[in-house]
């Protein structure tokens, strides 16, 4: 059950989502995504069982992609604000 995690750079201007931190998930993944600030992301995955980590690549890539693009819409609020230490 690994984890990765990306760093997500797309276009400041289409972007109207509030910064901080957001939780999805599928049955055999959880994504957190942290929006940084305008066009800054970091997305962390984790596989939720021993096949979940064998999932298609291209199930969780486009999973991603809905998620940043309702959060970069303003569609849904983040679930936590970001806590710097």
């Amino acid at each position: 059950m690994g984890m990765k995690v990306w760093w997500v750079t797309l276009d400041a201007e289409q972007d109207r989502g509030e910064p901080g931190c957001y939780e999805f998930q599928e049955q055999t993944f959880r994504v957190w995504i942290e929006h940084l600030g305008p066009g800054r992301f970091v997305i962390t995955t984790q596989a939720l069982s021993p096949h979940g980590s064998s999932s298609p690549a291209r199930h969780l890539e486009s999973f991603i992609q809905r998620c940043l693009d309702q959060i970069r819409c303003g569609e849904i609020r983040p679930t936590r604000s970001i806590v710097w230490f």
